[in-house]
């Protein structure tokens, strides 16, 4: 799970993108990447993140769970992470961080669309002089509790022409329980809600600048809403 390096990019798990292939709205985000022949979207709900990821056929494809990379990639910026896998479509865990917060804490749970076959990880954390009993395990193929500083994640699936996998992304800074309380809704809420909540907030604070935000936003499709 290599991501690869600022002057070769393409040696790891990145993949190139073209702008003609991008689009970047409010509330959508949407990318080919190139070397995979993958469709990444983005959106949201009102209080949940979305992910859809359009596959080729592939007995092997891959969704990576990335919580060594940040804004700020310097050494010791992650004091700890915790990633526990409830079952076989539910992941949830924690980051800890140094930065503008000391020791800030987020909580988070990921839920795929679809059953993942397998999965594993990669600790890069520095190598403790102890590390107890649970040691002896093969902790990078199947094995469902992953604490360290460094991690990454894979998690594998069987797909079709054409499949689409979502994720459904919740955060919260209180709680391991807050996670669970966001709004794991309908997919008919993917865009709506994100529409609502642009139009409100553009109206607000564009309008008086003559922009038409109320005809902008309701032009917007309902793309998420209909891929089934």
């Amino acid at each position: 799970m290599n991501p690869g390096t600022a002057d070769k990019p393409r040696s790891g798990f990145r993949s190139a993108f073209s702008h003609t292939t991008e689009v970047a709205e409010a509330d959508y985000y949407k990318v080919k990447l190139e070397d995979y022949n993958v469709l990444a979207e983005l959106t949201t709900s009102t209080r949940v993140g979305m992910h859809q990821y359009t596959f080729p056929a592939a007995d092997q494809a891959h969704i990576i769970l990335d919580l060594v990379s940040g804004i700020y990639n310097y050494e010791d910026k992650n004091v700890w992470t915790f990633i526990r896998v409830e079952n076989d479509t539910l992941i949830t865990g924690y980051r800890q961080t140094n930065g503008w917060a000391r020791s800030r804490t987020e909580y988070f749970a990921l839920s795929f669309s679809k059953p993942f076959y397998q999965y594993g990880s990669r600790n890069y954390s520095k190598r403790q002089v102890y590390r107890g009993f649970w040691g002896k395990f093969d902790q990078n193929h199947n094995f469902p509790d992953i604490a360290g500083k460094q991690i990454r994640m894979h998690f594998d699936f069987a797909t079709k022409e054409g499949e689409k996998i979502k994720i459904k992304f919740a955060l919260s800074p209180v709680s391991t329980e807050n996670r669970y309380r966001c709004d794991f809704g309908g997919d008919d809420t993917f865009v709506l809600n994100g529409e609502r909540i642009f139009h409100v907030l553009a109206g607000t604070r564009l309008a008086g600048a003559g922009m038409d935000v109320g005809t902008r936003v309701s032009a917007m499709p309902k793309r998420f809403a209909s891929s089934g």
